[in-house]
């Protein structure tokens, strides 16, 4: 038997981590085999990646396209050391976010060329898709939003969210994140 992967795509604070977590125990509850991911993150190398995009004071200077790469890295790990091998155990995988977020992210959001992004999360997870997709938007007052986020090359950090959401990318990222669903 095959499992099942599920991916929940949204925005910041819209809930996915929650909505996993209910799933998960429900799942459980019923006798599955149930993984949760989330990306980036998943693997140790993954969690590594996870660090130095999010947390790391040193990745200021970081360019949009090295974090497009570093994300397909972390993806390419996570779906040969856990998805596939998971899903081959009959396992269901619930996954807190996957490809679409790095379209919503790196190709809507900073404006990196669109092909280029869907060409490299295309070769990272080896036309890899998810079984089902569920997807959760947000209004921007209702989400607890991001704990970082970068605005020209800077990082700035929680108590700047609110300037943030207001950032000409974060506008670009809604707008353009619902029409992913």
């Amino acid at each position: 038997m095959h499992g099942l992967f599920i991916t929940f795509e949204g925005t910041e604070g819209s809930g996915k981590s929650t909505q996993i977590s209910l799933l998960a125990e429900h799942l459980r509850s019923l006798g599955h085999s149930v993984r949760t991911i989330r990306e980036p993150g998943g693997t140790p190398i993954g969690e590594e990646i996870r660090h130095t995009l999010k947390h790391s004071a040193e990745n200021q200077a970081m360019t949009w396209e090295a974090e497009l790469l570093l994300m397909n890295a972390s993806r390419a790990q996570l779906v040969r050391e856990v998805i596939r091998p998971a899903l081959a155990d009959g396992t269901i995988v619930l996954s807190d976010r996957f490809y679409d977020s790095t379209t919503a992210y790196q190709g809507y959001g900073r404006q990196l060329d669109l092909e280029m992004v869907k060409t490299s999360c295309s070769e990272c997870r080896a036309a890899f898709s998810a079984s089902i997709y569920v997807a959760f938007y947000a209004r921007p007052h209702r989400g607890r939003g991001p704990r970082f986020f970068r605005a020209g090359g800077q990082r700035l950090p929680g108590h700047c969210v609110r300037r943030a959401k207001s950032h000409p990318a974060t506008q670009r990222l809604r707008r353009r994140g619902t029409n992913l669903a």
